[in-house]
């Protein structure tokens, strides 16, 4: 499982990135969209693509390797 929370690469995390991962094998690569405050989670990788890809705007997420284990998507970003 990666998680990246990039900054100024969005478009390469969600594009190059996520390809060279899902050919590695990664099961599960989150990307923290900061800015739009939502999470997109890539599961289950074929080829250089994933068969799941689903953005979260609120709710929990529960990560494919712990899957007790809820995070709230809220959690990842700061509140004023």
């Amino acid at each position: 499982m990666l998680i990246e929370i990039p900054n100024t690469t969005l478009s390469y995390d969600l594009g190059e990135k996520k390809q060279v991962y899902a050919k590695a094998g990664i099961l599960e690569y989150w990307v923290v969209d900061v800015e739009n405050r939502q999470i997109y989670v890539f599961q289950h990788p074929q080829a250089d693509n994933y068969e799941s890809e689903v953005i979260f705007r609120q709710g929990k997420i529960n990560p494919l390797a712990f899957p007790d284990i809820s995070v709230s998507v809220s959690s990842f970003f700061a509140e004023n």
